[in-house]
């Protein structure tokens, strides 16, 4: 071990991660050990070595996060000691992959007492924020550099500076206790303060963002400013575009401080509207109860491109409170919509009528759910009676929980006819049910000859239904799961 280690418990898995710095041995560096990222299972007393991310090494100024879900973010430090290095990254939980973010805003680059922090699981309305020192200099010149980082805008915000500066020696210096931030100085003696110092810091609204600028340009780097958004807004929509015309943009955050730096370069080329559509949105409904497995949908949508030819939007029911209005899905041309876990109130009478409503004016929907049929048939096989079940999806009676792993798809079938078998591998309980489909409604997956899953088209609209967990399909096989994520959406869109 040597400088850059680092190390962070994950709740979302129970382990612990770490970095293991590079080795520092007679005066010399070993090549083969510039570093190690690992994870520890307390349950088994055992570690993994994980895929390292893209740097050659951790050194002083390392530091690990974990931000309450499936990712957990890192500082590489000072790995040339002469030369500013600011890189920022987040690690992947599931797929053992990481993914470099918008670096620090660190003049002279990272150094020692470079820090990170995340206080969400204490106070929710931060979590959406990285708390961040980038320590001392390369140069060891001191450290007075504060930060937040913005997750969801992958943004950087100076918040000031501290009032005696970190450097010597190496170690994490901020922690949260009491609703304030503190940290511990640890420099020379001779830097302001003595080196010795503990401070504390009262965050309650001073992180605040007060409004996002957007940015935007025909060529990378050629961005200008577009628009300029309150922080309560979380979408903006730029229909100043031409179809054929790739985008690129950039976000930045603005607070009583100033301006942030860049977040990450995106691009995007819109389309005309699909034929038939009532738009060229697709909202994606998350009404699983707060569960993360939602990400593998979101995955999907990614993965299959379908996020370059559609403007895809999320409604979080949990977050949000409330499932959207008739008038709210009618801005979109399909909508999918999960129900994950749920097996209770999966979908409310309201929610049945808004969206048969909105297929009757030409919405198209896929919807996911192990269990809605289960929920209104009252956990009873056989027939079921629901004009939404019958009439829309096209569902006449169901046998619940079969609980199968793998499906089939249906020869000569326009979606099913796309896959052989696929393996289910559920996130979380199987109760997975096989249906009875009422006459005109077409079979896609099938399970020992039984339906799975169906599509069901009458005139202006057209449905989509799998009695199993779309994220079951994602979970085993990221790439079945794009590509029948891809082959359901254009059907729908057909």
């Amino acid at each position: 071990q040597g400088a850059g280690d680092a190390i962070v418990y994950s709740g979302y898995d129970h382990r612990i991660y770490a970095f293991i710095g590079r080795a520092h041995y007679l005066g010399s560096y070993r090549p083969s050990e510039y570093g190690v990222f690992a994870r520890y299972d307390p349950s088994s007393n055992s570690w993994e070595i994980l895929r390292y991310p893209p740097w050659l090494g951790t050194d002083d100024g390392a530091s690990l996060a974990w931000t309450g879900g499936r990712y957990i973010y890192a500082l590489q430090g000072e790995f040339y000691e002469n030369s500013p290095l600011r890189n920022f990254a987040r690690y992947n939980i599931e797929t053992n992959s990481w993914e470099e973010m918008s670096d620090i805003p660190a003049k002279d680059g990272v150094g020692d007492g470079g820090s990170l922090l995340w206080i969400g699981y204490y106070d929710s309305s931060y979590s959406n924020v990285i708390f961040a020192f980038d320590g001392n200099g390369c140069n060891e010149t001191p450290g007075y550099n504060f930060s937040a980082y913005y997750i969801n805008n992958d943004t950087w915000v100076h918040m000031g500076e501290i009032p005696s500066p970190i450097g010597y020696y190496v170690g994490n210096r901020l922690v949260y206790a009491q609703g304030k931030l503190w940290y511990w100085q640890g420099t020379v003696d001779a830097w302001s303060g003595g080196g010795n110092g503990l401070y504390q810091y009262s965050i309650r609204g001073s992180a605040n963002v007060t409004s996002y600028r957007v940015y935007r340009g025909t060529s990378p780097g050629g961005e200008r400013l577009i628009a300029e958004v309150p922080a309560k807004v979380s979408m903006y929509v730029d229909r100043n575009v031409t179809n054929g015309v790739t985008y690129y943009y950039y976000v930045t955050a603005v607070n009583a401080w100033g301006e942030s730096g860049k977040s990450r370069e995106v691009r995007a080329t819109p389309h005309a509207v699909q034929s038939g559509l009532l738009s060229n949105r697709i909202l994606f409904v998350d009404d699983d109860g707060g569960s993360r497995a939602s990400d593998y949908i979101e995955e999907a949508l990614i993965d299959s491109g379908i996020t370059k030819e559609f403007e895809v939007y999320k409604w979080d029911v949990y977050s949000v409170g409330y499932t959207p209005s008739l008038s709210t899905l009618l801005r979109y041309g399909i909508v999918i919509w999960s129900t994950g876990y749920a097996y209770e109130n999966t979908l409310t009478q309201e929610d049945q009528e808004n969206l048969m409503a909105y297929l009757d004016r030409g919405g198209r929907l896929y919807l996911s759910s192990q269990d809605f049929l289960w929920d209104i048939s009252g956990g009873y096989d056989g027939p079921i009676d629901n004009e939404f079940a019958n009439h829309y999806l096209g569902v006449r009676a169901v046998e619940n929980d079969v609980s199968y792993i793998h499906i089939s798809g249906v020869r000569g079938d326009e979606i099913g006819a796309k896959f052989g078998t696929v393996i289910l591998d559920y996130p979380y309980h199987n109760y997975a049910d096989e249906i009875t489909l009422e006459p005109g409604t077409e079979g896609i997956f099938t399970h020992l000859s039984h339906y799975t899953a169906c599509r069901h088209e009458n005139g202006s609209y057209r449905v989509v239904f799998t009695a199993f967990s779309f994220e079951a399909v994602e979970n085993h096989d990221a790439t079945v799961g794009a590509e029948m994520m891809s082959v359901i959406v254009h059907w729908l869109a057909g």
